[in-house]
């Protein structure tokens, strides 16, 4: 049987939401190159990470035996996708961040990383003590004995194949941080297309929580959680925000903060007189996001 036999369902959803992230990486890089705002170019480090994760988690699952580096790249990307997710909430809502949860947030982020390179191929109880807690092993779809991670050697698990207590709970964490930012946030644009898509990206953060709740539950005995569950909110949460970020790229300009950085955009889109220049320009719908800033916020935003 060849590989591509060897394929599951999932496996092919995984690849289609790669190949997807690929091209929501290529139109927000094209974003950050006509603009230049650096929220743009936030979500295209998210996208490209998010193909290296997808691809490595096929490959991890479809393993005959764990491979220490597959599973390093898997849960690095997943780490750093959040920590980009992360970044741009603190941008969103911040000119300043408070600094405790700044730092809280990159401390968790750079722990995280820390474990994930001492990972080693170790056998996995079906219990065991993960920092100082006895949980249950969530399993992905296989029910490997030996799997990939780093328990110490009095058997004390810091982070594991079905024991990743620091991964899941770093991704709720930055999953609620956003929606607060996206519920508590003042918009200064608000139309149809801004009012839906926020709806999208909180429905979206909504789906992504379900996975960590799901697992945590089950590692913890509250339930007992079948893989499919968890993934597909994955899944459909990846997709939503695929559909957003491609349908409304105008929406990741939301806040007051983020405008002021986009004065200079603002500055160059308001020379477009003519239609065809702003063809020419591109990026239509964010010109016509923009110009709907009346001149005396604009005006206010120079003064500050």
């Amino acid at each position: 049987m060849s590989i591509l036999e060897s394929l599951a369902v999932i496996d092919w959803i995984r690849i289609g939401v790669a190949l997807l992230s690929f091209i929501s990486a290529s139109i927000y890089f094209r974003y950050y190159f006509k603009t230049q705002i650096f929220d743009y170019l936030l979500y295209t480090g998210m996208w490209l990470t998010l193909i290296i994760q997808q691809f490595a988690d096929v490959i991890r699952i479809n393993l005959s035996s764990p491979i220490v580096l597959v599973q390093q790249y898997a849960d690095s990307g997943f780490m750093l996708f959040f920590f980009f997710i992360f970044i741009y909430a603190m941008r969103m809502k911040w000119d300043h961040p408070p600094r405790i949860l700044w730092y809280f947030g990159v401390l968790w982020f750079f722990v995280g990383l820390f474990l994930i390179t001492f990972f080693e191929v170790v056998d996995l109880p079906e219990r065991g003590i993960v920092f100082f807690v006895e949980m249950r092993k969530y399993v992905d779809f296989s029910p490997p004995d030996v799997g990939v991670g780093f328990i110490t050697e009095g058997n004390v698990i810091l982070m594991a194949s079905g024991f990743q207590l620091v991964s899941e709970c770093f991704r709720f964490f930055v999953l609620s941080l956003f929606i607060y930012v996206y519920l508590s946030t003042k918009y200064v644009i608000i139309d149809n297309r801004v009012r839906i898509a926020r709806n999208l990206w909180i429905v979206a953060a909504s789906l992504g929580c379900m996975r960590p709740i799901l697992i945590l539950g089950h590692n913890f005995s509250l339930w007992t959680t079948d893989p499919l569950f968890p993934n597909l909110f994955n899944l459909i949460g990846l997709a939503v925000i695929a559909y957003t970020t491609i349908r409304y790229p105008e929406a990741i300009l939301l806040s007051k903060v983020q405008l002021i950085r986009a004065l200079s955009l603002y500055q160059s889109i308001q020379a477009l007189q003519t239609h065809e220049q702003v063809q020419e320009f591109g990026l239509v719908s964010i010109v016509e996001y923009l110009r709907k800033l009346p001149p005396e916020i604009i005006a206010g935003f120079e003064i500050e």
